[in-house]
């Protein structure tokens, strides 16, 4: 994010950007919380728009956008269906 700001980016678009801190790997976890902590503390300051969506809602548009024409030009009909609860 840092890299995306220095470079004039005006909005920082991205799949879940906290980490989750649920590993029994206490070297893991530690890392994910320093993370979350670093997350927030940037957000806290920056002047970039920050938009973060559901792991499933970002890869839904790579589905929508880029899968479904790469199907079709293999010769595959294809549709995107979307899952009901994105946060589950």
């Amino acid at each position: 994010m840092r890299e995306a700001e220095q470079k004039g980016c005006n909005v920082y678009l991205t799949g879940e950007w906290f980490t989750r801190a649920r590993s029994t790997d206490e070297e893991a976890r530690r890392w994910a919380i320093d993370n979350d902590i670093a997350c927030r503390e940037f957000a806290e300051k920056t002047r970039m728009g920050l938009v973060a969506v559901s792991h499933a809602a970002s890869e839904f548009l790579v589905m929508k956008l880029q899968m479904v024409q790469w199907f079709r030009k293999l010769g595959l009909e294809s549709i995107v269906v979307k899952q009901e609860d994105w946060w589950r």
